[in-house]
């Protein structure tokens, strides 16, 4: 059970704070929370993640951030501090995502749903499709 933080709350605290929440997020403790965190300035960025191992990518980060929190812009903003941070200089565009309100997740990684899931899902349709026209088809054939 990893410890949840909330980053808005967070951002208040002073530099210690930050820098004691971001070892817990380096050894992989803690889950960020970034409910009502649009944006955050690159210096704030930086000492939240200082306690991460240099070596970490997106796919690490995205161990320990609430990924259903996320703005699209903020998660633009992270894309960019890790393409920084790990030398790349041309920038990422920002992931496509789609938005699950009746599931209540604002947004999902589109990335996560294919190619399984959605295939998954274009088959049922296809599947209910078929259903319907062959059930139509054998009520058309009594009249």
């Amino acid at each position: 059970m990893k410890i949840p933080i909330k980053l808005q709350n967070l951002l208040q605290q002073n530099e210690n704070a930050i820098a004691a929440a971001s070892t817990l997020l380096g050894q992989k403790l803690a889950l960020l929370d970034c409910t009502g965190v649009a944006s955050v300035t690159p210096e704030q960025l930086t000492l939240l993640f200082t306690g991460i191992p240099e070596s970490w990518d997106l796919q690490q980060l995205e161990e320990i951030i609430d990924l259903s929190t996320l703005t699209e812009t903020f998660s633009h903003q992270l894309q960019e501090w890790v393409n920084q941070h790990l030398g790349k200089t041309t920038p990422t565009p920002p992931k496509p995502s789609i938005t699950l309100a009746k599931r209540g997740v604002a947004h999902y990684e589109l990335r996560s749903l294919l190619p399984r899931r959605v295939l998954q899902i274009m088959l049922d349709i296809f599947n209910s499709a078929t259903k319907l026209l062959t059930t139509t088809a054998a009520i058309l054939k009594v009249f």
